[in-house]
C-alpha cells in the first residue's frame, strides 16, 4: 500500500499483528485495522506460522514465523520486518476497534471519526 506523504516530523508508522493461527480471528481484526492503516497510510505487516493456510492479500506484508514459534516470537519477527517510526503490536484475537491505533491515527493528521 502506498505511503501518505510525509509532513514535516510527522513519522511512518507500522502496525504488526501476531497470527495465533485461527483465521477467523484473523479476519475480524484485520476487518478493523486493515482500513485504518490504509487510511494512515500505515505498514500492515501479519506474521503467522508455517502451518497457516489464510489466503494472502496484497496489500499486506506477511511474514512466516516457524510452526512452533509462541506468540512472543510472532510479535518479535513482526518488529523486526516493520520499517516504522513507530510500530504498534496487536494480537490476532482483538476483534474490534478498540481504540488502541486511534492515538496514531491523530498523528498521522486524520481525525478519528472518519475512520469508524
Amino acid at each position: 500500500m502506498p505511503r501518505l506523504p510525509r509532513h514535516g516530523d510527522t513519522p511512518w508508522i507500522s502496525v504488526v499483528v501476531a497470527a495465533n493461527g485461527d483465521d477467523r480471528a484473523l479476519d475480524a481484526c484485520l476487518a478493523w485495522v486493515e482500513p485504518k492503516c490504509k487510511a494512515m497510510s500505515a505498514q500492515l505487516v501479519v506474521v503467522r506460522r508455517e502451518s497457516s493456510n489464510a489466503p494472502a492479500r496484497p496489500e499486506i506484508h506477511y511474514v512466516t514465523g516457524p510452526a512452533t514459534a509462541t506468540l512472543e516470537e510472532l510479535r518479535a519477527l513482526g518488529m523486526s520486518e516493520a520499517t516504522g517510526d513507530i510500530t504498534a503490536v496487536l494480537d490476532d484475537s482483538v476483534s474490534s476497534d478498540d481504540g488502541r491505533l486511534d492515538g496514531l491515527t491523530r498523528r498521522r493528521g486524520h481525525a478519528v471519526s472518519d475512520q469508524r
